[in-house]
């Protein structure tokens, strides 16, 4: 995770206390990051999405997903 500035945070794992890095999710497609979808079925069908940072720790393997707008994964009728 980056802040106002752009610079990396150092971020621990919850887990076990190491460093957790930035790592490249590859899932096939090529270039781009990887992206969080929520999607809602119906009349009022929407779909709404942003990208994600991946970090993964180096003592014990957990991975994680910073969204990086979260707020854009609302519907307009969620407050």
């Amino acid at each position: 995770m980056s802040d106002d500035n752009g610079n990396n945070r150092e971020i621990k794992c919850t887990d076990c206390g190491q460093l957790m890095v930035t790592a490249q999710f590859v899932s096939g497609v090529a270039g781009g990051y990887p992206e969080l979808r929520r999607s809602r079925k119906g009349a009022l069908s929407a779909q709404t999405h942003t990208a994600a940072d991946c970090y993964v720790c180096l003592g014990c393997g957990l991975v994680k997903f910073y969204a990086r707008e979260p707020q854009e994964l609302r519907f307009r009728t969620e407050k």
